[in-house]
């Protein structure tokens, strides 16, 4: 609800109240997804390991690729959408103190910091722990 509130807060102070009306969510929606890549990193990771190679089709044709992040990316939407639906009961704090916005500044800058090292942390720990199959 914090991190919502905030980049409603970043918008209206940036863009105006109008915009931060409409984009509030895909900033909530970006400042998580780190956490979602960081699912497809493990995945990719494990396909490497378990020696499954990347068919011709999927490296070659970028209108595959482009399907298919696409489609990888679908869950991810719906379950931000269904999650702002569910913490809509809460109304958005649109006159929030200074102090309670530089707290979530940095709140918001280790969520997406910790999003990154994350990926790191799979891929270095897939590749050391995890044996080749």
């Amino acid at each position: 609800v914090d991190l919502r509130d905030f980049c409603y807060v970043f918008l209206k102070k940036k863009m105006g109240e109008s915009y931060a009306e409409q984009g509030y969510a895909f900033r909530f929606m970006v400042l998580l997804c780190g956490y979602y890549m960081a699912l497809w990193v493990l995945i990719a990771m494990l396909q490497y390991k378990a020696g499954i190679p990347v068919s011709p089709l999927e490296k070659d044709n970028f209108i595959f690729q482009t399907i298919f992040a696409s489609l990888a990316f679908l869950p991810y939407h719906f379950f931000i959408k269904y999650l702002l639906r569910r913490i809509a009961i809460f109304p958005i704090d649109k006159d929030m103190s200074a102090t309670k916005y530089k707290l979530l500044m940095r709140k918001a800058i280790l969520t997406l910091a910790t999003s990154f090292a994350l990926w790191v942390l799979i891929a270095l720990g897939v590749d050391k722990l995890v044996p080749f199959f």
